[in-house]
């Protein structure tokens, strides 16, 4: 892997994404949206989305038109004691204004039991 440390210094955020649920509006006062940010030496960061919860993680970018992230999200519930949590593992590529890729989200409750099955989905979207 090559040193950031250099990049880093100069450009700590090196690309941020915002996301927006596909689920239907549901009355409720919280955003529905979220940031990603990809920061130098691979770190990975994730607020905000359709539950209360932090992400933390790793991306990469084998080529100049890829990438890949690892991350683990934690929810909480009103009582700010661990609800589940969410790992997303996603790889994709960027062509011209088209981005696609493909992403596996598995769920587990707070003793690590699966809450569901993996859950996989792939998307394409252009700017």
């Amino acid at each position: 892997m090559p040193d950031r440390r250099g990049v880093g210094a100069r450009w700590p955020i090196r690309g941020e994404w915002a996301t927006v649920s596909p689920r239907p509006a549901r009355p409720v006062a919280a955003s529905k949206g979220g940031r990603v940010a990809f920061a130098a030496g691979g770190v990975f960061l994730t607020i905000g989305s359709d539950e209360p919860g932090t992400g933390i993680g790793e991306w990469n970018s084998p080529a100049s038109d890829q990438f890949a992230f690892t991350y683990s999200n934690f929810h909480f519930d009103s009582d700010a004691k661990l609800n589940n949590t969410v790992k997303v593992r996603a790889a994709g590529s960027f062509s011209g204004s088209t981005l696609q890729g493909h992403a596996t989200l598995t769920a587990t409750d707070p003793t690590a039991t699966p809450c569901s099955r993996p859950a996989t989905s792939s998307s394409r979207a252009s700017a």
